[in-house]
């Protein structure tokens, strides 16, 4: 996934898996609202990503929180 233009999604986090901890309430979609093609209101996501998920098996042990907006995650099964 690498959407044109700017987004608050990790280049180190695309196609990785995290889990979604908490679901906030939806809110402006500043990519879209910023280029006037309207609010788009998403949910945030506070997704925790463990490091080996995202730099490998020697990363130190500790985990990451990114809040992503609904339409920088895909579900997986």
């Amino acid at each position: 996934m690498s959407p044109p233009g700017h987004t608050r999604l990790p280049g180190y986090a695309r196609g990785r898996t995290g889990v979604v901890e908490l679901v906030q309430p939806a809110s402006v979609l500043p990519y879209t609202n910023a280029h006037f093609l309207g609010e788009n209101p998403q949910h945030v996501y506070s997704v925790r990503f463990e490091p080996r998920e995202l730099w490998g098996a020697d990363a130190e042990p500790f985990a990451l929180t990114a809040e992503l907006y609904e339409s920088c995650l895909e579900t997986t099964s």
